[in-house]
């Protein structure tokens, strides 16, 4: 069965069938090339890809989404498949919705620290000197 909602010469979309938890609707949108990392892509590719999007809000009527694309190293970027992908999530209502960027169990920890010191940061509200030591090589 192909579960391919939009078919392009450059990319493919399709329904993700492992969603995250609190999503009305998860895709997942990649280029038919293979690519491992987003500055690989041409001009062509990411014009194309902007239609894509548009092509998907239009299909499915959402009116908020977020989106994440994981490339480069798989193993850092808690992806499953060494191929530039893009998640289009849009949340049901319901709760929060998550998506981890980091992998294994001895850094699960960390990863969940180092998202609330970025959550202080947006917010602007004042680090510790923990948090600022957590996160220093990745601000």
């Amino acid at each position: 069965e192909d579960r391919v909602i939009v078919h392009d010469p450059l990319w493919q979309a399709w329904e993700n069938p492992f969603p995250e938890q609190n999503t009305a609707l998860h895709l997942i949108v990649s280029p038919k090339r293979h690519v491992v990392d987003s500055t690989l892509l041409t001009s062509e590719e990411w014009m194309v890809l902007r239609e894509v999007l548009r092509k998907l809000k239009d299909l499915f009527s959402y009116t908020s989404r977020g989106v994440l694309m994981r490339d480069g190293d798989a193993t850092l970027s808690a992806g499953t498949i060494e191929h530039l992908h893009i998640h289009i999530m849009v949340p049901n209502g319901t709760g929060r919705v998550e998506s981890p960027f980091y992998k294994g169990a001895e850094d699960e920890e960390k990863g969940v620290r180092r998202a609330i010191v970025y959550e202080k940061v947006r917010q602007g509200q004042q680090l510790t000197l923990e948090d600022t030591d957590l996160v220093k090589d990745r601000l």
